[in-house]
């Protein structure tokens, strides 16, 4: 009996952990050293003047996640990808000039200090786990072979791409089950058969 409890809790605590590392979280504040006026973000923001943060922000402190910054909307210019909060970015080219950002995660081609142009690939999906573009987001840049390592197997209900990316969704990890290719910039999943059924997913050519 002891060992059923014990193996439980294990499972219980290993089961949180992969929920809190699946989360993200930063709060972004127009003075030095987190002064207000501030606001805690948890999902990406193509435009940040629709929150009046467009090229205003001093400081940030990331909470939970990695954070792509942009200069331009849309998560064009010049990017680059923050691991680490920073209480003050005077004297960088980073300050008052970002006017996008999204949380990030390692995909199969990873992350890095990107520079604006071809240089940055423009790939990237918002998955929701409620329909219409709802709920809770997770944003992807890159292919992800089993989407229950980050707390969103078997989730996705509706989704947005960039551009005019195309990605091919899958129902069982590795690519493999019933697989769609969607090249709609965004898209109900229940239409695709794949409404809360996706577990693996990459974009294609």
């Amino acid at each position: 009996m002891l060992h059923k409890w014990i193996t439980k809790l294990l499972w219980t605590s290993l089961c949180l952990a992969a929920a809190g590392a699946s989360a993200t979280e930063i709060r972004v504040c127009q003075q030095r050293r987190m002064g207000e006026p501030c606001v805690t973000l948890r999902q990406a923001v193509p435009n940040l003047a629709s929150w009046g943060l467009s090229n205003r922000i001093s400081s940030f402190d990331i909470r939970s996640g990695s954070w792509q910054m942009c200069t331009g909307t849309g998560f064009g210019g010049n990017c680059r990808v923050f691991e680490n909060s920073v209480s003050d970015l005077q004297g960088t080219p980073w300050q008052n000039a970002i006017s996008s950002l999204r949380p990030m995660f390692h995909g199969g081609g990873g992350w890095g200090n990107w520079t604006g142009g071809g240089a940055v690939d423009p790939r990237w999906a918002v998955l929701f786990d409620r329909p219409g573009f709802r709920g809770t987001p997770l944003t992807v840049t890159g292919a992800v072979s089993n989407l229950a390592r980050l707390g969103f197997g078997n989730r996705a209900s509706s989704m947005r791409l960039s551009g005019s990316t195309r990605w091919q969704l899958c129902s069982e990890p590795g690519y493999r089950g019933r697989c769609r290719t969607l090249g709609s910039s965004s898209a109900s999943l229940n239409s695709q058969g794949l409404d809360r059924q996706v577990m693996s997913m990459r974009p294609v050519r």
